[in-house]
């Protein structure tokens, strides 16, 4: 068991995919933190304009880790906790490479953590489940918090104990339900999940962006994967009624391309088969 000290010990994970300019931005506010990380630690996913090297060319001051392949947020968070090991901190911070916390972001956070026994994870983002279904709980003001079923990876403070606990982020999901199924996990073991008012700005690029239909495949077949694993009647339940309301909307507007990508999605949850199956498009070269 962690102990918790007066000044605890926090590591910065930022990942980042083919975003340079946003990922340089994102690593400045980390380091111009009021309270700074001990350490800061960038994954970049095998990004195809060089961000790896790029960015350990840029900030001397942080390490830099570039994976071989594109595995998702889950393989990028992952790769930063194993290359801390055993000598985990007291808390990991995990900032996405488009968000940009103000420079009391951590402090404030910090300050919040030590107020909550058995934390899991806190962060800017929470949300509830009803009926296996979640919806985001909407933004609080500045230093409030709440409880709530789980907390949104990014811009999150996850204890160390929890991931010494619950392990690390699933590396097969890859894009879609690991700001899901990982914290469901730490709150299935015991630990508090609490959304905390953050000055934390979040873009969420790319999150509905036309031409992304492949990621309703990730979505379905993780989102079903989860619930067979999880063994939950509750989420699976709420797979249906999300899959049926999905399914719907397609037909209805002749969605043909989604309706193929989701029908696959379940069935490949179903056999197990998981990774990186479906390729997203090319990124945009310049």
């Amino acid at each position: 068991m962690m102990t918790l000290s007066d000044d605890p010990t926090i590591i910065a994970v930022v990942w980042t995919y083919n975003r340079f300019e946003l990922a340089c931005r994102c690593i400045e506010a980390v380091l111009d933190q009021s309270r700074p990380a001990d350490r800061v630690i960038v994954v970049d996913s095998a990004s195809p304009d060089g961000s790896g090297s790029r960015l350990r060319d840029t900030f001397t001051e942080v390490e830099v880790i570039e994976l071989p392949d594109n595995g998702g947020p889950g393989a990028a968070i992952s790769a930063a906790f194993a290359t801390v090991g055993d000598q985990l901190p007291d808390y990991f911070w995990l900032v996405e490479d488009d968000s940009f916390p103000q420079e009391n972001c951590l402090e404030m956070a910090v300050e919040q953590a030590a107020q909550i026994d058995q934390l899991g994870i806190l962060g800017p983002v929470g949300c509830m489940i009803k009926r296996g279904q979640w919806r985001a709980t909407g933004e609080l003001p500045p230093g409030e918090s709440r409880a709530v079923d789980f907390v949104v990876l990014d811009g999150s403070l996850v204890s160390g104990e929890a991931v010494r606990e619950s392990g690390y982020p699933k590396t097969d999901y890859f894009l879609m339900m690991v700001d899901v199924e990982y914290p469901l996990r730490m709150a299935r073991g015991g630990f508090a999940m609490v959304q905390v008012g953050l000055p934390y700005r979040q873009l969420r690029l790319g999150a509905a962006a036309e031409g992304h239909s492949w990621r309703n495949y990730y979505q379905t077949r993780n989102h079903l994967r989860m619930a067979i694993e999880f063994r939950s009647a509750t989420l699976l339940g709420g797979f249906v009624l999300r899959s049926l309301k999905h399914l719907g909307y397609a037909v209805g507007h002749k969605d043909w391309v989604s309706v193929r990508y989701r029908t696959r999605g379940v069935v490949d949850a179903l056999r197990g088969r998981m990774g990186r199956i479906v390729e997203p498009p090319a990124p945009p070269t310049a």
